[in-house]
């Protein structure tokens, strides 16, 4: 890759463009404004550019952020990069995917669902499914295999420096002194993150379709559809594969982790918290039982929050408390959408064929709504409805919420009770939770 070409990822009026697409409101680790990137950063945005070219551009410390997995797990690390690093590093996905393409990249979960559900429809009754866990996937991809990985791409070596001082790079919380340079592990959050987890098992991919009757892989997350007689040869691929790459999966003991048997069998197999399960009359697709319990809990939660005066702490006009709570019931049952986002639970399970499920949840909606006299006469939106129009969905669709409309046209459409008498402070998006 020519100088020429590479000058295109890190041009000074895209990375203004990039940066002042962040809200102004925000500002990055460093305490920098988007504007003041965007108004006052010529030199200083061709200066960085330049370094980017040369491969001399160092990443400062990400912020580090943590996230509670559960009791008695440790947290997930998650790195938040400045803005202008989070520009950057964008360009260089770009390049990265542009100048080292990966033969078979980590498709989106509904694609990955859709090509499992078309394959399961006449899967043999004596095949056998493997659900498994990386350990820990990113905190132990080791730097010198995934570089020369990238060597072997002919990656360009500016691309290459880039690329090994962004893994580098540690990240720490505020007011703590900036730990050392990361030895192993690819920081969670940056945008290089998923192509570098893909490049990593790119070869492991590959290979495992030789072990196996179909397989399907989301980050560290595993499907293996084999027959009886793979079984073996499989395991032993399997750990001396992971293994050769300073990895292992969770083995027989956890079940939320690890799972072998058959789609026949009376429990299934979940994955990408989608439910499989091959029934007389042909292939059930549901929910997991804990995502639709989760689910169910959110619904009831509000309708909790709302007979509980919730609502009224920041509504006082009680019928404006009603509408809001309407249309936050509305927006967790149907989803959302803006232009070609999609938004919500529904939107995500779209794939699955158990409509008793659906129906289930509506009664207990329903249910919930009638144990009140506040709640009872307040109508809402149907899952089941909601699933049917998702199915047949075109933009002009009027059931589902769309997030692209004006706050004018919002209020009018989902709020009944607005009048002329509503005042513009209280019509603000972010009174109304962000529609």
């Amino acid at each position: 890759m020519g100088g020429i070409n590479a000058q295109k990822y890190f041009k000074t009026e895209e990375l203004k463009t990039a940066i002042g697409s962040v809200s102004e409101k925000n500002a990055d680790v460093s305490g920098n404004s988007p504007l003041d990137y965007v108004l006052n950063s010529d030199d200083k945005l061709a200066s960085i550019s330049q370094k980017c070219l040369n491969g001399k551009y160092k990443f400062p410390p990400y912020n580090l952020k943590l996230f509670l997995k559960g009791p008695g797990k440790p947290p997930r690390e998650i790195s938040v990069p400045s803005l202008l690093d989070q520009a950057l590093l964008k360009s260089i996905d770009q390049a990265l995917k542009n100048t080292c393409p990966i033969e078979n990249q980590t498709a989106l979960a509904f694609f990955i669902i859709q090509d499992l559900k078309d394959y399961m429809q006449n899967l043999p009754e004596a095949a056998q499914v493997m659900r498994l866990d990386i350990k820990q996937f990113f905190d132990r991809i080791q730097h010198e295999t995934l570089l020369q990985k990238l060597n072997e791409k002919k990656c360009p070596d500016w691309l290459m420096k880039l690329v090994s001082t962004a893994i580098t790079t540690p990240a720490k919380e505020k007011g703590i002194k900036t730990p050392r340079k990361k030895e192993i592990g690819v920081p969670q959050g940056i945008s290089i993150a998923s192509y570098l987890a893909d490049l990593y098992l790119e070869n492991f991919d590959k290979e495992l379709q030789n072990h196996c009757l179909k397989s399907a892989r989301y980050v560290d997350d595993i499907l293996i559809i084999y027959s009886p007689k793979q079984e073996t040869g499989l395991l032993s691929f399997l750990k001396e594969h992971l293994a050769s790459l300073g990895l292992e999966f969770h083995e027989e003991g956890n079940e939320h982790k690890f799972f072998k048997g058959s789609i026949y069998a009376e429990n299934g197999v979940d994955f990408l918290g989608y439910h499989f399960f091959v029934k007389q009359d042909g292939l059930l697709v549901s929910v997991r039982n804990s995502s639709a319990q989760k689910f169910v809990n959110s619904l009831v939660g509000l309708v909790t929050k709302y007979k509980k005066g919730g609502y009224g702490l920041n509504y006082p006009d009680t019928c404006l408390a009603e509408d809001v709570f309407r249309y936050d019931l509305n927006e967790r049952i149907t989803g959302a959408f803006k232009g070609d986002q999609r938004y919500g639970w529904l939107w995500y399970f779209r794939q699955m064929n158990d409509l008793p499920l659906l129906d289930r949840i509506d009664k207990i909606v329903k249910r919930e709504l009638a144990k009140s006299s506040d709640t009872k006469h307040i109508k809402t939106k149907r899952l089941k409805r909601a699933y049917y129009e998702i199915q047949n969905f075109s933009p002009g669709n009027t059931y589902i919420l769309n997030y692209g409309l004006t706050d004018a046209e919002k209020i009018q459409k989902y709020f009944g009770f607005l009048d002329a008498r509503i005042s513009r402070s209280q019509t603000d998006e972010k009174n109304f939770g962000g529609f």
